[in-house]
């Protein structure tokens, strides 16, 4: 697989590596790809549509594949161990995001109206109350 001229690039790196495919071309100009799923059908569509053509299959067992896209597509920056200062800084750009929201004009909106319609609904429902004068 190493040897040929890899297809990844037509690919989300996402897909390759959650569903075990290798695409690539050989020496002969066959459009291949190798699966560690022969049953998977929708691998095999979703190839041959993104391919343009029905590809070979190939069977190459998980470690196989996760080594060739290794390879070709350097680590997977998600499989990556974050550090507790990193999930902290989302955390803190997750209340950014809250104040920033909370300040922008149709957040201030509704909550004023909301608070408005509080402020009048005991009067309200008081006055709804009443027997009616007839």
């Amino acid at each position: 697989m190493i040897a040929a001229q890899p297809k990844v690039q037509l690919f989300s790196r996402r897909f390759l590596r959650d569903m075990a495919v290798f695409p690539y071309q050989s020496v002969n100009g066959e459009t291949i790809v190798a699966i560690a799923d022969p049953s998977d059908t929708a691998s095999i569509q979703a190839a041959r549509i993104v391919m343009g053509t029905a590809p070979l299959i190939r069977v190459a067992s998980f470690e196989d594949i996760a080594t060739a896209l290794d390879q070709r597509l350097g680590e997977d920056p998600s499989s990556s161990v974050e550090s507790t200062g990193s999930v902290a800084s989302q955390d803190d750009d997750i209340d950014n995001l809250r104040d920033l929201a909370s300040g922008a004009p149709v957040v201030r909106a509704v909550n004023d109206l909301s608070r408005q319609r509080w402020n009048f609904a005991p009067a309200t429902f008081i006055s709804s109350l009443r027997a009616p004068r007839w």
